[in-house]
Formats: C-alpha cells, structure tokens, sequence
C-alpha cells in the first residue's frame, strides 16, 4: 500500500474523490448485474420462439443494460444505470426481426414493450406483460439494501461508513 503525503485540501478532495469515485462505480456494477439478473429471470425465462434467436448478451436487451461512466459534478458523484438502445442488435434486413423489422426499429421503446407485453405486433410470449423492474426498484428504493452496498464497499477500503439521517 503506497502512503500519500497529504499536506493540502486539495490533496484530500482528491484522494477522496477516487476513493468515491471506485465505491460509486462498484457499487453501480452490483446493481447493474441485478437488473441483469432480473431480466434474465423476468424475460428469458419464457420458452424461445422457433422464429427468433434470443441474443442476451450478444447485442440483446440483456446487453443493453450497463451504468454510465461517474460524472463529477461540484462536489457531488453521479452515474445513470439504464438500458442503452443503442447497444441493441438491430439490422432491418434482418429476417428474425431483431428488435424491430424492415421500417420499424423499436429499440428505443424495447424496454416499455417487455415490461407490458401488450405493444405492438409481438406474438406469442412476446404478448406476456413480463415485469423484470419493479423487484429492482423495491431494491433500489429500499435504501437498506443500498446502505449495505455502499457500507461493504467503504469498509473493503477501509473507511468507516456511518449515515446519517434526517431529523
């Protein structure tokens, strides 16, 4: 472990900020692999049409959901966990109709369409309202679970973490 000589704020602010910054982005990565999870779970568990290759992590829905980089803002951390169309396989040529078909790229809205399973022109089990979310955001607003994420990741790096509540 290499010692830093901190002999200035600014010295501080920084040291700090790294170690934020590596608690934010693991912490972030935990919560995005429960997303994963639950979508692993909650829309490809469903038994796969003949005409449709799922994709997963190929270029899938799964693929899509990742966290953004950390973005330092004044004092304050910030990244956003969300599903990235664009990381989505889509090619109108394509005859299995990945994500969309040859004048319609629903990528975009993929999400949404999963979620209710009543959208658009999907059939079979596509037609099944498949809630992969709202178990993530009983998670995430369950700031318990959060707490425990955060505090692990403080305590591996040695910081004693304490919250502090509103009165």
């Amino acid at each position: 472990m290499a010692v830093v000589q901190i002999d200035n704020d600014q010295t501080l602010t920084n040291i700090l900020f790294a170690d934020m910054e590596g608690i934010l982005e693991t912490v972030a990565e935990e919560i995005t692999n429960m997303v994963k999870d639950r979508v692993q779970e909650g829309v490809y568990s469903y038994p796969e049409s003949p005409y449709y290759e799922r994709l997963g992590e190929r270029g899938g829905f799964l693929f899509s959901w990742k966290e953004s980089l950390i973005e330092k803002v004044g004092n304050k951390l910030n990244t956003i966990i969300s599903s990235n169309a664009d990381r989505m396989y889509y090619n109108p040529l394509d005859e299995q109709r990945h994500h969309g078909n040859s004048v319609d790229d629903r990528r975009e809205n993929l999400d949404a369409y999963i979620f209710e399973g009543t959208s658009y022109d999907f059939g079979g089990n596509a037609m099944i309202p498949r809630d992969y979310w709202s178990d993530i955001e009983a998670i995430v607003d369950n700031s318990i679970v959060v707490d425990r994420l955060f505090e692990r990741e403080f305590q591996r790096r040695g910081i004693n973490f304490m919250k502090i509540g509103l009165f």
